[in-house]
């Protein structure tokens, strides 16, 4: 930190990416903790399948992409470049921007897009109650607030994140990375930013990358917060969701 001009930003994106990582080793410590303490004892009831293949595929890949552009850039960036690892951020970030456009079709043309849509009552009640069980809740081994159903898929939390990620940071992401990669074939573009102004689209690109990267780690974690820690990431193998009564 410090060997470019935005140390600043620098500073706020590390920031976000340890507070990203404290988040998840504090809390689910406690977790651990609590469930050593007094665990939970569950029994399989039955299975729904939630995601379909189109979905989940995209979703994989999608994060192959994520992870390859992430470490590719930061690397290049802090400890070498290399043109091998240039060649790779390139073609991952082809590949991001593909696959998000992909996604975007899906997402209309299936109206599947109302899945990240939050209703009104779930901004009056809903995003507190589940607010409320991450920070209080899971370490009472309460139950979940919300079950996933095929029509909706997401927690109200989850419907605001996942919106703005989806919707919002990657495309910021993908454009400035295209306008980056390929000021030619976005001539308009950069015709109406200037070349000499091209610096702020580094800038954006940079900030951007910080908080994909701090909203991949969160991800991560909050994957493990199901019923059973694996529960959310077999769910985007298999596309079946397993729910579970609790004995006793």
């Amino acid at each position: 930190i410090g060997g470019m001009q935005y140390t600043l930003l620098e500073i706020i994106g590390f920031l976000a990416i340890l507070g990203a990582v404290g988040f998840g080793l504090g809390h689910g410590l406690i977790r651990l903790i609590v469930n050593l303490k007094n665990p939970v004892n569950l029994k399989f009831a039955e299975s729904h399948h939630i995601y379909n293949i189109v979905i989940r595929f995209g979703h994989w890949l999608n994060a192959i992409a994520c992870i390859t552009l992430v470490i590719s850039g930061f690397w290049m960036h802090y400890v070498e470049i290399s043109h091998t690892l240039g060649y790779v951020h390139n073609m991952a970030g082809r590949c991001f921007v593909v696959f998000w456009l992909l996604f975007l079709a899906y997402e209309i043309f299936t109206f599947d897009v109302q899945q990240y849509i939050v209703r009104g009552w779930e901004i009056k009640g809903g995003i507190i109650k589940q607010a409320l069980f991450y920070a209080y809740g899971i370490f009472k081994q309460e139950e979940h607030p919300y079950h996933m159903t095929q029509d909706a898929r997401l927690n109200p939390l989850q419907k605001i994140a996942y919106f703005g990620i989806m919707f919002g940071l990657m495309p910021i992401l993908g454009l400035s990375g295209l306008l980056l990669l390929e000021p030619a074939f976005m001539s308009p573009i950069v015709g109406a930013i200037g070349m000499e102004n091209m610096k702020i689209v580094f800038i954006i690109h940079l900030a951007a990358a910080f908080g994909m990267l701090a909203y991949l780690l969160g991800h991560i974690y909050l994957a493990t917060t199901g019923d059973k820690v694996l529960q959310h990431y077999k769910v985007m193998v298999s596309g079946d969701h397993e729910e579970y009564h609790r004995v006793g």
